[in-house]
């Protein structure tokens, strides 16, 4: 039985020299598949990170917005505290001291303005103790004059450290402005000259 060889290519054949090995086709397609993979992989892992930071520059931007936000409302409703706080003291001092019955009348519409409106959503609990005590007293017309018995903390007021035992109207206006000073040196850390000699005191500390 005669075998037949494969024809060898000549010298200057084109079919021959042309056409590529199998194998090399193959890994060529195999390259190409890979890079077209690694730029579809980098692609998302480009386009993920890009919407990584647009999530965080929003989450920053509401935070600052929300933390700027804050700061502004504290700050609104701290001058109105002080308003009001520098109100009372003012208009009870008018009631305990002035002899004057138009500035008098105006200074008991304004108390009572305060008293049962504006100082009830952002008073301390002293200054509404000291404020509570004001009241009763210019009520009775100045004959039933006593300090609320407990303070701050529901304890009851040490009346050892304070300077006047027995108060009338002047030395409970005394002390709202007194309890006023004490809550904003302690709930907004205002900073006040020190006083010497303390004449008055909160009693409700």
């Amino acid at each position: 039985m005669e075998i037949k060889s494969r024809p060898v290519a000549k010298f200057g054949d084109k079919r021959a020299m042309s056409r590529p090995p199998r194998r090399a086709g193959r890994e060529r397609r195999g390259d190409k598949n890979m890079d077209e993979y690694k730029y579809k992989r980098w692609g998302i892992i480009l386009k993920v990170a890009g919407l990584v930071g647009v999530i965080l520059s929003g989450l920053w931007a509401v935070h600052t917005y929300s933390e700027d936000k804050t700061k502004e409302q504290n700050s609104f409703i701290f001058q109105h505290q002080a308003t009001a706080y520098w109100d009372v003291s003012r208009v009870a001092a008018s009631l305990a001291a002035s002899r004057d019955e138009k500035t008098k009348k105006e200074a008991e519409e304004r108390f009572l303005q305060l008293f049962y409106g504006e100082l009830a959503g952002v008073e301390d609990r002293r200054v509404e103790l000291a404020t509570i005590a004001f009241d009763k007293c210019w009520e009775s017309k100045g004959v039933k004059c006593e300090r609320e018995p407990v303070d701050q903390h529901d304890k009851k007021i040490n009346l050892a450290r304070l300077l006047v035992k027995k108060p009338t109207i002047e030395t409970l206006a005394l002390e709202i402005g007194a309890c006023t000073r004490s809550a904003l040196e302690e709930t907004r850390k205002v900073q006040f000259g020190k006083m010497e000699p303390v004449s008055t005191s909160c009693p409700y500390d």
